[in-house]
């Protein structure tokens, strides 16, 4: 069990560090896939722990403007009124309905995303538990409504896109940065744990003995990309 762990852990780290890197560093605004005319805004411009981040109509100004940084495979988003700040899971608490606000940055977890590519915009799952993402709450795209932590559910509300700031001054298209090819599969879709069989042999449990897969629970499938 100790060895399935330790490759699961792996396989985690690796797309992490390939998907952090599919968005450059840079500028952006992010915008909800539940309806693009909204973004993710600090609450007032206020730049101080513990002030909210929420869903606000798009309107360019600074405190809609996020600034992508890369840390060991996973994205800080860095306020671009002041770097110093940055969007925080509250309390390090992956449970649904904890608060995202600001926090000054302190390097933990709680301002560690990684993010995922799916349906042409991208999952920010938690650094604190790769379960939960960044989470629009109700799918509500009306101003001042929370941007909160929820389980992964695969529904836009937890869907963004990222807009160069520079590409939007251009009157140019959002920019989304991907590679389609699964990097853990390399587009065959089989669970690289078992060959895509289903079950392992595991020589290390006792005599050894065949079990099904933990990586694909059985099923053969990539679990990345089925």
């Amino acid at each position: 069990m100790k060895r399935s762990t330790c490759l699961m852990m792996s396989v985690l780290l690796f797309v992490g560090i390939l998907n952090a890197q599919s968005i450059p560093e840079g500028l952006y605004y992010i915008r909800s896939a539940c309806n693009q005319n909204y973004v993710i805004d600090l609450n007032g411009s206020g730049v101080f722990s513990g002030n909210n981040i929420q869903i606000w109509e798009f309107n360019g100004s600074n405190a809609q403007k996020w600034r992508v940084v890369h840390d060991h495979g996973a994205i800080i988003l860095r306020s671009s009124i002041n770097s110093n700040f940055v969007i925080d899971l509250n309390a390090s608490h992956a449970v649904n309905g904890e608060n995202i606000h600001l926090w000054e940055f302190n390097g933990s977890n709680a301002q560690r995303w990684f993010p995922e590519y799916k349906d042409g915009c991208y999952l920010l799952h938690s650094a604190v538990d790769g379960h939960f993402n960044l989470d629009l709450n109700g799918s509500n795209t009306s101003n001042g409504n929370n941007i909160h932590c929820w389980e992964d559910n695969g529904t836009n509300a937890q869907k963004w896109l990222f807009e160069s700031v520079s590409a939007s001054s251009n009157n140019t298209s959002p920019a989304v940065y991907v590679d389609h090819t699964c990097p853990i599969c390399f587009g065959t879709h089989k669970c690289q744990n078992c060959s895509g069989r289903g079950y392992k042999y595991y020589s290390w449990n006792g005599d050894g003995s065949y079990r099904q897969c933990t990586v694909c629970n059985g099923t053969g499938l990539c679990p990345y990309c089925r």
